[in-house]
């Protein structure tokens, strides 16, 4: 009778680490997706600021900063327009 508990109980814990181990790789796969994704979406990003420079008469530094200054605006202008509209 405690053989049969011993082999019954080690099957247990065999089943319990398997699990866990699969939900490990699981949450791994979804990290290193995630990574993945916000690495596309950053290069996205750098991409539409430098490829219209690259079509550009304008020098690189000044179309930079036209760009790059009014991004502030833009978030001030949506920080009041969300603030009025909270209601």
């Amino acid at each position: 009778m405690n053989a049969l508990f011993s082999r019954n109980k080690k099957r247990f814990v065999e089943h319990l680490s398997q699990n866990r181990l699969r939900r490990i790789e699981h949450r791994e796969w979804a990290l290193w997706a995630t990574a993945v994704v916000i690495t596309r979406l950053l290069t996205a990003g750098l991409a539409s600021f430098l490829v219209p420079l690259l079509h550009s008469n304008e020098t690189w530094e000044a179309r930079w900063l036209a760009k790059i200054s009014s991004a502030p605006k833009r978030a001030r202008f949506a920080v009041v327009r969300a603030w009025r509209n909270r209601s």
